[in-house]
């Protein structure tokens, strides 16, 4: 005798979506699904970043990566032209992963030195910026220092913090952690910055460093974390979820 048909009781749940359907981006191709990075020869690695990159410039509709990732992942992309000779597949995801930062910390130096300049004082002082960008899995690394320098030293192209100690009277410093899998927040970053006060190398600059000079120079790093890190943040999750690169 068959069973009768009694109605499951149960309703169907309600679906929940993906993340990837929240923010929009279940089309985006993953040129390493189902591929281990450290089994594929570096040719291999080459070709499917390249095939990811070029992906994520054209996508010109993802307003989280904004045109400052956009610019950002182009940088990239034409960075990408020295791997070529690389040959060792881990060699090459290495470099990869210290291009992609070192293109995001040059972008974010050069803005930095732009909008500083208002408040130099010629034959005073000049102001250095310095970033160092650090990424594991899906946590970045911020260190951002402004460095308040002797006017007469080249500090354009300095990237080694004791050598900028070396020739500055002050610094501002700030750093902050940020999970690139979380909700975008701004206050706890800015709380960070808001507290650190100038460290002072020679006395004869400190009647300079106002409490006005303090919160302008804090102002315009806080202005960084919107308008550039949580783009660039956006851009490191992609190729993050995309290649794994920030594993190794």
């Amino acid at each position: 005798m068959p069973f009768p048909n009694i109605p499951n009781p149960i309703p169907n749940p309600i679906p929940i979506p993906r993340p990837c359907e929240i923010l929009n981006t279940c089309a985006m191709r993953n040129p390493f699904a189902g591929l281990d990075p450290r089994k594929m020869s570096s040719q291999d690695i080459y070709n499917k970043m390249e095939e990811h990159i070029n992906h994520l410039v054209g996508d010109t509709a993802n307003d989280l990566i904004g045109e400052e990732g956009r610019e950002l992942l182009k940088i990239i992309e034409e960075s990408k032209e020295i791997l070529k000779q690389l040959s060792n597949p881990d060699e090459m995801i290495r470099e990869w992963k210290k291009a992609i930062l070192h293109e995001a910390e040059e972008a974010v130096i050069a803005y930095l030195e732009e909008e500083t300049g208002a408040y130099e004082i010629e034959n005073i002082y000049q102001l250095a910026p310095l970033l160092s960008l650090n990424l594991k899995n899906t946590t970045v690394n911020v260190d951002i220092r402004l460095y308040v320098s002797r006017p007469d030293k080249d500090t354009s192209s300095i990237r080694h913090a004791h050598l900028l100690d070396e020739i500055s009277f002050a610094v501002l410093r700030a750093s902050f952690n940020y999970d690139i899998t979380q909700p975008y927040n701004l206050k706890p970053i800015e709380d960070t910055i808001r507290s650190v006060r100038f460290q002072v190398f020679e006395d004869s600059i400190s009647e300079r460093l106002t409490e006005e000079f303090e919160k302008q120079q804090q102002d315009l790093i806080i202005q960084l974390v919107p308008n550039y890190f949580f783009k660039y943040f956006e851009v490191f999750k992609r190729i993050q979820d995309a290649t794994k690169v920030f594993d190794f």
